[in-house]
């Protein structure tokens, strides 16, 4: 049995192309765990999943990737009252499904038509998604069991490729507030990173095509023509975006963003070596 129930939530699509041909990327469903009623609450919690989660073709195979989400959203609500959300990527889970109800692992194919659609509707959308969620939150806290008469605090997780989405959120929010917030009062209470390292255009073409390969069909060739097409718009992208791909610029300033930052390393990841991993830990 479900320990979460649905919401609507429908997502500001920037690119036209994206708005107009996949409508389920752009309204759609995310799992919403409700905090006790009973019990005052004041604090939110926001999770983005990894990449290639949810995206089966079988519905109920697409909703077992849930299950890492809900033992999280259970844990944290044993010991406290909080309302958890899982803001899912595009085109993963519920909005993995495309216009004409099929689903052949959605970001792949999406990937696939131009490595560009990582930053283009990927990165982009997802900041966009999380700024309302939030905007939403703050607005109508009773519609989410929230207490209204004191402030909100607002936590942020993020795994494996939805660790970069939760970083490039947490600035987006620092930039777009207004006074009440700075560096020695960030937006977010906790920023949580459960992600190995970054610069993910360093990630070996091999590694890829051994841990996608078979089930995905990604194969080495096709991602590295993903990254040359992500690499031709370098230019017209975030600072940030910048950083996490590339590793280019300056360094992340993580205090600005929240009061607490948890990373959370694998050294035995499939896709990023014990190098990165360490690379990434000594520099933040």
């Amino acid at each position: 049995m479900n320990s979460f129930e649905h919401i609507e939530f429908e997502s500001i699509a920037e690119y036209e192309f994206l708005r107009n041909s996949f409508t389920n990327n752009s309204t759609f469903k995310i799992p919403f765990w409700k905090p006790d009623t009973n019990r005052n609450c004041n604090e939110v919690l926001i999770m983005i999943n990894g990449f290639l989660e949810g995206v089966d073709s079988d519905p109920r195979s697409r909703n077992r990737h849930i299950n890492r989400y809900d033992a999280i959203a259970k844990k944290v609500q044993s010991e406290k009252n909080i309302a958890v959300f899982l803001m899912p990527m595009p085109f993963h889970f519920d909005r993995s499904t495309d216009i004409l109800g099929e689903n052949e692992f959605a970001p792949l194919k999406r990937l696939m038509e131009s490595g560009t659609y990582l930053y283009y509707g990927g990165n982009t959308q997802i900041i966009s998604d999380i700024n309302k969620l939030i905007s939403s939150i703050e607005n109508e806290p009773e519609k989410y069991f929230v207490n209204s008469t004191s402030e909100i605090k607002f936590h942020l997780l993020g795994y494996s490729l939805g660790g970069v989405a939760a970083i490039g959120s947490a600035i987006h929010l620092e930039n777009s507030i207004g006074s009440n917030h700075n560096i020695l009062n960030p937006k977010l209470e906790s920023l949580s990173i459960l992600l190995s390292a970054w610069n993910l255009s360093d990630i070996s073409f091999d590694a890829i095509q051994n841990t996608f390969g078979d089930k995905f069909g990604l194969t080495a060739e096709k991602w590295k023509t993903m990254i040359d097409e992500l690499s031709s718009i370098k230019d017209h992208t975030s600072s940030c975006f910048k950083k996490l791909i590339w590793d280019e610029g300056e360094t992340i300033e993580f205090n600005r963003y929240a009061k607490r930052i948890i990373f959370l390393h694998g050294f035995k990841d499939d896709i990023f070596t014990a190098k990165h991993s360490e690379n990434t830990k000594n520099r933040y």
